[in-house]
C-alpha cells in the first residue's frame, strides 16, 4: 500500500495574536503556501492553512464537492480564526484568492491579499469545460501542470469539478462590489493559467478604498514557491505591516 503524502495536509503555525488564513489553489494543496506560511510566521503571525474541500489526495473526492461547499468552508475557517486571534488577515493563491474575496464580501478581515487570482476566465474555457462536463462529466481535464513536476496537487481533475470551479469564480465576481477591506492584488504578467487582466478587473470592481495592485514581471502561475516567493514575499509582508499599524482602513 502506498503511503499517503503528508503534503496534502493543512498546517498551523502558532505565533502572536495576529492571524493569517492561507488558502491554496484549485487542484493544488497546502504545500503551495507552506513556505509562505513559514515566512509569515517568522514575522510574528499565527498561520492556518487548511486543505480545500476535496483536496486531500483523492481526486475522485472533487466529484462530490459543490460550489457552496467551497464558499461555506472559507467562511467557516475565517470564523474559527476570528474566535482565536485579535486581528485576522486572509492571503489566497489562485482560487484561494477568490475564496479570500468571498470572505471579504461577508466578513470583515483586517486585510486581504490575492495572488494570481481568477475572477473571470476566458470565454473559450467556459465554453469548452461546460461542453465536456455536459456530455462527459467524469472525463479528466489537465489543469495543473506543476503537479507533473513534483508539486503536490492533481494534474488532472474531472470536468464536472472544473465546472464547479468556474461557478465559484462567477459567484465571487458578482460580489466584488461588496469587498471593502484593505486589499493587495498581486499578479504575474507571465501567468499562462489565469490571465493577468483579472488584476485590473478586481481593481475596477471592488469597493475597497485602500487597495494596491502589483503586476509582476517575474514568475508564472505558481508564484508562491521557489524564486517566485522571493518576489512576492516583500509585498505581502509590507502590506500586512501597513494594515496592522493602521495605515490602511476599511471604507467608512
Amino acid at each position: 500500500m502506498t503511503a499517503r503524502n503528508p503534503g496534502w495536509d493543512g498546517f498551523e503555525l502558532p505565533g502572536g495574536d495576529r492571524g493569517v488564513l492561507l488558502l491554496h489553489g484549485f487542484s493544488g494543496s497546502p504545500d503551495e503556501v507552506r513556505e509562505l506560511g513559514a515566512r509569515l510566521n517568522i514575522q510574528g503571525y499565527s498561520v492556518r492553512a487548511p486543505a480545500l474541500p476535496g483536496h486531500h489526495g483523492d481526486v475522485l473526492e472533487l466529484d462530490r464537492v459543490g460550489e457552496q461547499e467551497y464558499l461555506d468552508s472559507a467562511l467557516d475557517w475565517f470564523d474559527r480564526a476570528s474566535t482565536t486571534f485579535h486581528k485576522n488577515f486572509v492571503v489566497g493563491f489562485s482560487m484561494g484568492g477568490a475564496l479570500a474575496l468571498h470572505i471579504a464580501q461577508h466578513r470583515r478581515p483586517a486585510g486581504v491579499v490575492t495572488v494570481n487570482t481568477p475572477v473571470r476566465m476566458p470565454s473559450h474555457v467556459y465554453g469548452g469545460v461546460h461542453l465536456v462536463a455536459r456530455h462527459h462529466a467524469r472525463v479528466h481535464l489537465p489543469v495543473n501542470p506543476n503537479a507533473y513536476f513534483g508539486t503536490i496537487g492533481y494534474p488532472t481533475v474531472p470536468a464536472h469539478a472544473v465546472r464547479t470551479f468556474l461557478s465559484v469564480v462567477e459567484r465571487v465576481r458578482n460580489g466584488l462590489p461588496d469587498v471593502h477591506t484593505p486589499l493587495l492584488v498581486l499578479h504575474s504578467i507571465r501567468d499562462m493559467t489565469v490571465p493577468f487582466a483579472n488584476a485590473a478587473l478586481i481593481d475596477a470592481s471592488v469597493g475597497s478604498r485602500y487597495r494596491d495592485v502589483v503586476v509582476l514581471k517575474e514568475g508564472q502561475h505558481l508564484i508562491t514557491v521557489g524564486r517566485g516567493l522571493d518576489v512576492i514575499e516583500p509585498y505581502i509582508v509590507e502590506f500586512l505591516a501597513r494594515v496592522d499599524k493602521g495605515h490602511a482602513s476599511h471604507e467608512k
